[in-house]
């Protein structure tokens, strides 16, 4: 009885949404106009885009790749009616690709027009996600265009972000030579970073359990079209592992200070334990300087990361983006072969450029987000880059060189200009502040410390020592040099090989949970370091996690134990002898070679020691063996 009354309520929901909007006409079926509309388009865009899931600002497309295209909202706002379609750039009369439907609920195939989709029913919606299988070699550049009806009488179409422009590429999304990245724009706007974690049990299924869930410090930049930090199809840096492996932002902000002139401003944000809640960052572009890259990692998992790369903040006509939103996919580092959130080390070897994660990809039903019906993966995160301040809007000015923004989340203190001399801090008896500096136009303005008063007013013969006993003395004895400022700079890691731990330096949070030491487990032991007589053996494992709020602490990284082999040869003959081929273990087994079907799986494994003399040769590297997968859709 409940089931049918859920079933009654949901069938009155479905029908009381269910008048789709009707586009076209019977003599133009694919038309692209609402039919029952009959007041014109508005002007823009309204914060409606068309992405491909897992690309950032993508230019080209695989002949015969498949891809999901999104159509989506910028929150608040949404939407109830659409029209999606592909038409060749050089025949705008001719389609371009094939669609398939994912969600029945919310897409159909527009009637006598099966190369579009529209709505299926006007139920307020803020995404929707179709797939996409790019038209054969040869075809050129394709042409998305999407119409979109707010609500009853509101509409926009083809404007801005309504229209996505693909070329037939081979894909690298290298595109350091890409004028697209180009920037015409004047003056240095600051933009503030929000990253708004979306990751939980009531979102994704086979969620980690327990804590633990967290996404890792924020690391990333504005920085020029010469340097990339990570992108699609590119091999991970080590900075990039340490933080898709382990969370750690180290290493790669000291990959990032030693660009130098190509970074603007270092952005970093404390992470989120658990993955719920938001990271803020500020930061500044300029027109030499308009991109921005960042990473952080979903924990705990093998090496899987979420991000943009090379987001580009200036518009077509020489202006500054006032709000971009990102909705973020999972990726994979490339650095392990981990199917499922704690996994176990299984560094891959060769390291894998980086690659997107989906609902198809790997198609293991481990993977936490396998879906065999390929329903597209919800977004585990937003990032919002919202433009706050426009700065020197004038283009007679330099470019700068980005040096003067590094630490813009770091704090810094007062900046000093040329020739002006920082004046000595004084601190007082129950002050918690240095006394306020007259920023005047004269050049003696900053150099008024009080401790050059008391000589005039106190002469040295006029204070008898009874008078002022030693112990009212220090506090204005103090030594000026033993407090200069700049020896505590707030979180600034200049990349001086210190291994410098931002987050024990953290102050706690009340209320937090307690987090305890992640670690991994110790691998093999190795080889003795000897090869005859006496030696040492090692074993070491790695920390995923260092703890938070009293957490349990860390153990030992690293193991030794001694080892004896039989005694050592007293000439080179002996030192000859037959040695038997030793292997090491066998890897992880690689995803199925195909995504349906019937496919190929291997593994690999690598010699440790090869034979020598007569000894038992070595066995086979790779394994192979037959996989299986839901049949083809034909």
């Amino acid at each position: 009885m409940t089931r049918l009354l859920l079933f009654f309520v949901f069938f009155l929901s479905v029908h009381h949404h269910g008048q789709c909007y009707d586009f076209g006409s019977v003599d133009n079926p694919c038309g692209r106009e609402p039919a029952t509309i009959d007041l014109p388009k508005r002007e823009g865009s309204n914060g409606y885009t068309i992405a491909l899931e897992g690309h950032v600002n993508p230019t080209t497309y695989v002949p015969g790749k498949t891809y999901h295209v999104t159509l989506r909202s910028t929150p608040p706002v949404s939407f109830k009616g659409f029209f999606l379609i592909a038409l060749r750039e050089d025949d705008i009369e001719r389609s371009s690709g094939t669609f398939r439907i994912l969600d029945n609920i919310q897409s159909e195939v527009q009637p006598d027009c099966p190369y579009a989709i529209k709505d299926h029913a006007s139920m307020t919606k803020t995404r929707i996600t179709v797939e996409w299988t790019a038209p054969p070699i040869g075809t050129g550049c394709v042409l998305f265009k999407a119409t979109v009806i707010q609500r009853k009488k509101v509409w926009f179409m083809d404007d801005g972000d309504l229209t996505l422009r693909l070329c037939e590429g081979d894909d690298t999304n290298s595109n350091s030579n890409d004028e697209s990245l180009d920037c015409c724009a004047c003056g240095s706007p600051k933009y503030k970073i929000t990253f708004e974690g979306m990751w939980s049990s009531r979102t994704h299924r086979n969620f980690p359990g327990g804590y633990g869930d967290h996404w890792s410090d924020l690391i990333g930049a504005s920085h020029t079209r010469d340097y990339t930090i990570w992108e699609y199809d590119g091999m991970s840096t080590p900075g990039v592992k340490q933080v898709a492996e382990l969370g750690s932002p180290i290493a790669l902000e000291r990959e990032i200070r030693a660009q130098g002139s190509n970074i603007k401003t270092v952005i970093t944000a404390p992470g989120l334990w658990p993955a719920i809640g938001n990271m803020t960052a500020l930061f500044r572009t300029n027109r030499t300087h308009n991109l921005v890259s960042v990473l952080t990692m979903l924990g705990p998992s093998p090496d899987w990361c979420v991000g943009i790369s090379k987001a580009n903040l200036c518009t077509e006509d020489c202006g500054w983006e006032e709000m971009k939103v990102f909705d973020l996919q999972p990726w994979d580092a490339g650095t392990d072969s981990g199917l499922t959130y704690r996994a176990a080390n299984a560094p891959t070897r060769p390291q894998e450029p980086i690659h997107a994660i989906s609902s198809s990809f790997p198609a293991n039903e481990q993977s936490p987000f396998y879906s065999s019906s390929r329903v597209p993966i919800r977004p585990l995160a937003r990032i919002y880059l919202e433009r706050i301040e426009l700065r020197d809007t004038s283009c007679d000015e330099p470019v700068n060189t980005g040096e003067d923004d590094l630490n813009l989340n770091h704090g810094g203190g007062m900046m000093v200009k040329p020739g002006m001399t920082k004046p000595p801090m004084m601190v007082k008896p129950g002050m918690t502040k240095p006394p306020m500096m007259n920023k005047g136009n004269g050049e003696d303005a900053p150099t008024m410390p009080p401790k050059q008063m008391p000589p005039k007013e106190m002469p040295p013969k006029e204070m008898p020592p009874k008078e002022m006993p030693p112990k009212e003395m220090p506090p204005a004895q103090v030594p000026v040099e033993q407090m200069p400022p700049k020896e505590m700079p707030p979180k600034v890691m200049p990349g001086t090989g210190e291994e410098v731990d931002p987050i024990p330096a953290r102050p706690r949070r009340p209320g937090r949970p307690v987090i305890d030491c992640m670690m991994t487990e110790f691998g093999p032991w190795s080889e003795c370091s000897s090869t005859c007589g006496k030696g040492t053996m090692v074993r070491k494992r790695m920390i995923k996690q260092k703890p938070r709020n009293g957490g349990v602490k860390c153990g030992k990284t690293k193991e030794k134990k001694r080892c004896t082999l039989e005694r050592c040869p007293r000439n080179e003959q002996q030192r000859n002898r037959d040695r038997n081929c030793k292997m090491d273990k066998w890897g992880d087994w690689f995803p199925c070679s195909v995504t349906c079907g019937e496919g190929v799986q291997k593994r690999m494994r690598r010699v440790k020691k090869p034979a020598r003399g007569n000894g038992r040769p070595c066995e086979a590297t790779i394994e192979e063996r037959v996989c299986f997968n839901p049949a083809c859709q034909l």
